[in-house]
């Protein structure tokens, strides 16, 4: 019986022995366990923070390099009205020691009674690094930023929306090239921001690739769709006092040059606009005005058009 009792007592000790090992053994494994999962997650903390860092870091190189792009095309651009105010500094400058003054349009556009484009007329893609390149590429060309009418000043004329005060001169010019057999047709007026930020965005492309645009791989193309299409902020159009013109209802703008009204509007340096207020907007021969020369396009500026043509240093012959 003793000795049934003490097997029984050395096996309960046995057992009590094995559950408290493998007890220790468990919390041993686990407090491992846990020690390691704390070293994971600080292990994946760092390496989280060192690629956060690296990212910061690459898109610091990015700014730089754009920067420098930037830099390297022209100046920022700003909110219109300063870019504008130093736009003329820099004429004015430019003319007094030229012995020469301000343009006609420069003029005529200071007195126009309406506020600059805001930010948002200037954006083209929303994506400030890809405006800011696209805006100083268009600085380099010439162009510069341009009023916007107020809409109470506009009206419809042909189907086209132009400020009030050129309708009349518009007829008058209208009907004295069909005296002389020649009709010639309005096919675009007023343009606001939005609609030219359309049409130069169908010619440049909806969408743009940042890296293609700042490594130069665009350059081309954007000079291409500048040499004929202004970014929104930039377009006389905007004014509400610029024209495109067609000859014969044609409908071709390119054509426009070698047109009977051409020839009409063209005889003894513009005599017959200017009569009527207007001068062509981008002359033959000009450099640093925006666009290519574009015959078909011009301009009315009242009383200004008599003033001198709208490049005071060159004749339009």
């Amino acid at each position: 019986m003793k000795k049934h009792i003490l097997i029984t007592s050395l096996f309960f000790i046995l057992w009590a022995g094995m559950g408290i090992s493998f007890f220790i053994k468990i919390n041993t494994l686990r407090k491992k366990e846990a020690e390691l999962r704390e070293e994971q997650l600080a292990l994946e903390k760092r390496n989280f923070e060192e690629k956060q860092k690296s990212l910061q870091q690459k898109r610091e190189n990015t700014q730089a390099f754009f920067e420098q792009k930037v830099y390297a095309e022209g100046q920022k651009v700003g909110d219109g009205k300063e870019e504008k105010e130093k736009y003329h500094e820099k004429v004015k400058d430019t003319s007094a020691a030229e012995g020469t003054s301000l343009s006609p349009f420069q003029l005529f556009e200071e007195q126009l009674p309406y506020s600059y484009p805001t930010k948002s007329d200037f954006s083209i893609y929303g994506n400030s690094r890809i405006d800011r390149y696209i805006q100083a590429k268009a600085k380099a060309r010439g162009y510069t930023p341009h009023k916007v009418i107020d809409s109470k000043d506009l009206e419809w004329f042909k189907g086209k929306q132009v400020a009030k005060e050129t309708v009349q001169p518009l007829k008058k010019l209208i009907e004295a090239l069909e005296k002389e057999g020649a009709d010639l047709s309005v096919v675009s007026g007023y343009r606001s921001p939005s609609r030219q930020r359309k049409i130069f965005r169908s010619r440049l492309g909806n969408t743009l690739s940042e890296e293609n645009l700042l490594n130069g791989k665009l350059d081309e193309k954007i000079e291409k769709v500048l040499s004929r299409s202004s970014i929104p902020g930039y377009s006389k159009h905007h004014t509400g006092h610029a024209f495109d013109f067609v000859c014969n209802k044609s409908g071709n703008l390119t054509s426009f040059g070698k047109s009977k009204c051409y020839e009409i509007l063209s005889k003894d340096n513009f005599a017959l606009p200017k009569q009527y207020g207007f001068l062509p907007s981008y002359p033959e021969g000009e450099t640093q005005q925006g666009p290519e020369p574009e015959p078909w396009k011009f301009i009315w500026l009242g009383t200004y058009a008599n003033e001198g043509e709208e490049k005071p240093t060159r004749k339009f012959t």
